[in-house]
C-alpha cells in the first residue's frame, strides 16, 4: 500500500507537468550576529578601515570653490579669526586674578577665592584651570630645585614667587606675608611715595 501511494503520487506529478521542483533564487541567510562575524574574522575589510577613520580624525577638505561661494575672505577666514581670539590660560588666571576668584597664595600656588570672586565664572571649570596651572609651577619648581641641588627646595620656591610676582597682572589679588589677600599695586616707586605723603 505503501507503494500504491508513492506510484500514485509519482503519476499525478507527471500528468501536472511538474515532476521537478526549480526555485528561481535561492537566499541563504546567517544567524550570527556582527559580533560572532567580527570575532570569526568575517567582516569586509571595510569596517576595519572605517574603524581607523575614526581613530584618525584629521581635516575636513573644503574644495576652493565652496570656500570662494561661503562669502570668507581669502586666507585661513575663520580659522584664523578664532586662533587670534582664543582667549590662552594666561589670559583666563589673569582675569581670574582681577576678578577675585582665584589668588598667588604665599606657597606659589594658585588658590580659589571664591567669597571674593566678583565675576559670574563656573567653579569646576575654574577648579579645573588652578589644577593645571599648578601641576605646571610644581614642574618648573622640580626642573630648578635640579638644577640646583644643593639650594633648600623652599628658597628655590621663594625666589621663583618673588620673580613671577613682579609679572602679576595688576589688580591681581595676592596673599600677603600675614596671610591677608589684596590686590596687587603696580605704582611706580614715585607714585608710592606721592601716596604716602598724601596720607
Amino acid at each position: 500500500m505503501h507503494r500504491g501511494a508513492l506510484a500514485l503520487v509519482a503519476l499525478l506529478a507527471a500528468a501536472t507537468g511538474g515532476g521537478c521542483v526549480s526555485v528561481s533564487g535561492l537566499s541563504v541567510m546567517s544567524r550570527s550576529t556582527a559580533l560572532e562575524r567580527q570575532a570569526n574574522a568575517e567582516l569586509p575589510q571595510q569596517t576595519g578601515e572605517l574603524g581607523q577613520a575614526a581613530l584618525s580624525p584629521g581635516p575636513e577638505a573644503i574644495p576652493r570653490e565652496q570656500l570662494a561661494t561661503s562669502g570668507e575672505a581669502p586666507g585661513l577666514g575663520v580659522a584664523s579669526k578664532l586662533v587670534a581670539e582664543a582667549e590662552t590660560d594666561a589670559d583666563r588666571v589673569d582675569a581670574l586674578l582681577v576678578g577675585g576668584c582665584v589668588g598667588e597664595s604665599s606657597d606659589g600656588t594658585l588658590q580659589t577665592t571664591p567669597s571674593r570672586c566678583a565675576l559670574d565664572v563656573d567653579p569646576d571649570a575654574v577648579a579645573q584651570l588652578v589644577g593645571r596651572e599648578n601641576v605646571h609651577r610644581r614642574q618648573v619648581w622640580r626642573y630648578l630645585e635640579a638644577r640646583a641641588p644643593k639650594t633648600d627646595p623652599g628658597r628655590v620656591r621663594e625666589q621663583w614667587r618673588s620673580a613671577h610676582l613682579q609679572q602679576v597682572v595688576c589688580g591681581g589679588l595676592v596673599e600677603g606675608p600675614e596671610g591677608k589677600w589684596a590686590p596687587k599695586s603696580c605704582a611706580s616707586p614715585d607714585e608710592a611715595a606721592q601716596a604716602e605723603a598724601v596720607e
